[in-house]
């Protein structure tokens, strides 16, 4: 197993820790989580796993994604085809089941769903920025 070096930038508590195997000649490398005691909170079974925003980073397994806490906990399984950060208690990810992106919460429950959106990004003062289905741009607040 080798340990990466590289801090997480917005909670230093992680750090990514890098498994690579070989397996018929190619490289496969996972990723998990050591805290600073070089204990391992998330086993390093994971394609990709993101910085920490909000208290949770995203997680890649079998090319979908999900999210855990800083704690290792695995808090929304990997489900999602594309996901954005947590911000401001909200994440916008895009729901493969309703082919469209919805804002959830940590619990993984939609908390805001249009269905003229065509993409969508983070919170930031209150106000996340889209685009509909005809590719015009706007914000939608917390309440929708």
């Amino acid at each position: 197993m080798q340990y990466s070096h590289s801090a997480n930038p917005s909670y230093a508590p992680c750090f990514l820790i890098k498994h690579e195997v070989k397996k018929d000649g190619y490289s496969i490398k996972r990723y998990g989580l050591i805290d600073v005691k070089g204990k391992v909170v998330l086993e390093p079974i994971f394609e990709n796993i993101h910085y920490f925003f909000d208290g949770y980073a995203g997680i890649e397994k079998d090319g979908l994604y999900g999210f855990c806490d800083t704690n290792g906990k695995i808090v929304i399984e990997p489900k999602f085809k594309y996901i954005d950060i947590f911000s401001e208690g909200l994440c916008s990810v895009y729901s493969e089941e309703k082919k469209q992106w919805v804002f959830i919460d940590p619990s993984g429950k939609e908390i805001i769903n249009k269905p003229f959106f065509k993409y969508c990004r983070h919170f930031s003062e209150g106000m996340a920025p889209f685009a509909d289905d005809k590719l015009r741009l706007g914000y939608v607040n917390k309440e929708g």
